[in-house]
């Protein structure tokens, strides 16, 4: 990831007789503070984007039954997701707002798939973690 830059995507993925569909939904970059903040630090930002974006997505949608899988490259984050600790005031707000939108049980961890990283940094963004809203049965991406 690159430190002054960011990027989240949410998609949707919809199981029908007639097969499986995958689509974006909405993407969403940022440019990192200007405040040196650490990788860990920039992704749990990414991640309360994130959890904001896909509630704003499932209120457009109105569909009640759809399963929210969230997805991160990151171990740090996700530990921290996990792990209720005394973290400091920055990371513990960021941790109880994720947690109170997706709860921690639900966050997966991906390896980093470097083609989609790489075209994110070619849009001036960094591939951090998927969220997807998942209708009927959900395989990993």
């Amino acid at each position: 990831m690159q430190e002054f830059l960011w990027g989240l995507c949410v998609y949707i993925r919809t199981v029908t007789p007639l097969g499986v569909k995958i689509r974006l939904i909405r993407a969403r970059s940022r440019v990192a503070p200007l405040k040196t903040l650490t990788i860990p630090r920039l992704e749990s930002m990414a991640y309360c984007i994130g959890v904001r974006l896909v509630h704003s997505v499932f209120a457009a949608l109105d569909l009640p039954d759809l399963k929210i899988v969230p997805w991160s490259d990151s171990m740090v984050a996700l530990w921290w997701l996990k792990n209720h600790r005394d973290w400091s005031v920055f990371v513990a707000n960021r941790v109880n707002e994720i947690n109170s939108l997706v709860p921690s049980q639900f966050w997966r961890h991906v390896p980093r798939i470097e083609p989609l990283r790489f075209a994110f940094e070619r849009q001036f963004s960094s591939f951090i973690f998927r969220l997807s809203l998942v209708g009927g049965s959900f395989q990993a991406p």
